[in-house]
């Protein structure tokens, strides 16, 4: 966020990783993450659309790239990352967290996690080949957010 947040004075790190789900957690680990704040898995699913702005640094995913064989992420994906995240340097690259609709917050993300193109492991917990509770779950909130957006 640009000119920092507003809803307290003090912002401390030590205070902020351990309230943010890691980008390797599980769907269980997820919801009662989500559940300890008050918050359900359609609210879990709306605030994961917001990693379709922004940048994240590859360390955040790289276990998910080659020489990793348990990936489940679109291999096209998955080299243009690689490519994208090697540094002859050593630094910690980042990459655009939405590589179709940079800078937009709209329902693109959601595509992208069916389609398996996210850079987070959480994001597509539970995956598999046929739509799994957190897949179907996107899709009927991507729709509904379409709905009303079509109705402004």
């Amino acid at each position: 966020m640009p000119a920092g947040r507003y809803e307290d004075t003090v912002s401390l790190t030590s205070e902020t990783l351990p309230n943010l789900p890691p980008p390797f957690a599980v769907v269980p680990r997820l919801k009662a993450m989500f559940a300890a704040k008050g918050l359900d898995t359609v609210d879990m699913v709306a605030l994961s659309g917001a990693h379709n702005i922004g940048r994240s640094h590859c360390s955040s995913f790289s276990d998910r790239l080659p020489p990793s064989n348990t990936s489940d992420m679109d291999p096209m994906l998955t080299a243009k990352l690689k490519d994208n995240c090697t540094s002859l340097t050593g630094a910690d690259n980042t990459v655009e967290q939405d590589y179709k609709t940079l800078d937009q917050l709209d329902s693109q993300y959601y595509m992208n996690v069916i389609n398996h193109k996210v850079l987070f492991a959480c994001s597509i917990a539970g995956g598999g080949a046929g739509l799994s509770e957190e897949e179907a779950t996107v899709t009927a909130a991507s729709k509904k957010r379409d709905q009303k957006n079509q109705s402004f």
